[in-house]
């Protein structure tokens, strides 16, 4: 048996505006400690989705393949020989 329990009376959602103005003014807070800095790093995306994923998503159905553009490579001297 599953219990579900959803309180419609006292729910907030995040595009409420106090919301959004009490995560910017901790965002503030943060910055005005030094605690933010701007950095730079690679990330899987999806391609499909259009989104960055996680190392769990990027690690699942992880395969080892041979990319055929490799073969070109080594036969373009070939064809352009004559």
């Amino acid at each position: 048996m599953i219990l579900l329990l959803l309180d419609f009376e006292n729910d907030y959602k995040t595009l409420y505006p106090w919301f959004m103005e009490s995560i910017w003014w901790v965002f503030k807070q943060l910055f005005d400690k030094g605690l933010v800095y701007r950095g730079f790093k690679v990330m899987p995306f999806s391609t499909a989705c259009s989104t960055p994923l996680s190392n769990f998503e990027s690690g699942q159905n992880y395969k080892e393949v041979v990319d055929p553009a490799g073969d070109l490579i080594k036969l373009s001297p070939l064809l352009h020989a004559n």
